[in-house]
């Protein structure tokens, strides 16, 4: 087992914070474990192939992400790419070789469900193929252990304090923690405390 440390980071990236590190390489070093990528919040450019990386999990609070060279490691479900979704700068995936990468609806359903990407393994995105995807491409499953709430979005503008959204059986709020500090009686008709 390859870990990534913070140590390991820092030093290659010659910065003092994670908070700084805006790009790494670690091409081929059989890296298995990167989860310290969850605390790259402000990376940019990632390159990560040639090791035994076998989850996407890692990078989903990556939001500046703009460019994802992870090929020829050992990711084997496509449902990965879900982690990815929430990644408004990513433009560039590099998947190519990884045994999910296979089958006649992989590049459609990674472009389905990316399609802010402008290059998929190393070939420029075209808008035609685009609205394919979108029409062909296979929906995602949520990988097992993902956030039952991670398909909620919780928005920032005070319209949405009180808004309840339905999730099955169970109902989520949306507001933020200094508006219920500040008024918290109005917040208690919403949530009939």
């Amino acid at each position: 087992m390859v870990k990534l440390t913070e140590e390991l980071v820092l030093a290659r990236c010659r910065s003092k914070e994670l908070a700084s590190v805006r790009k790494i390489n670690y091409w081929g070093t059989e890296l298995d474990d990167i989860s310290i990528m969850r605390k790259l919040v402000n990376v940019e450019v990632v390159s990560l192939s040639v090791n035994d990386i076998t989850s996407l999990e890692d990078f989903q609070n990556c939001r500046n992400l703009q460019e994802l060279y992870i090929r020829k490691n050992k990711i084997s479900n496509l449902n990965e790419i879900y982690y990815l979704k929430k990644l408004p700068k990513l433009r560039t995936l590099w998947l190519a070789d990884n045994p999910c990468a296979t089958g006649t609806l992989y590049r459609m359903t990674v472009l389905k469900n990316l399609p802010n990407l402008t290059k998929l393994d190393n070939a420029v995105v075209e808008t035609d193929e685009l609205n394919v995807a979108i029409d062909q491409g296979a929906d995602l499953v949520i990988p097992e252990g993902a956030e039952k709430f991670a398909e909620v979005q919780s928005e920032d503008s005070a319209e949405n304090i009180g808004k309840v959204t339905t999730l099955g059986d169970s109902k989520l709020v949306h507001c933020k923690i200094y508006y219920a500090i500040v008024n918290l009686p109005e917040l208690s008709s919403y949530l009939n405390l």
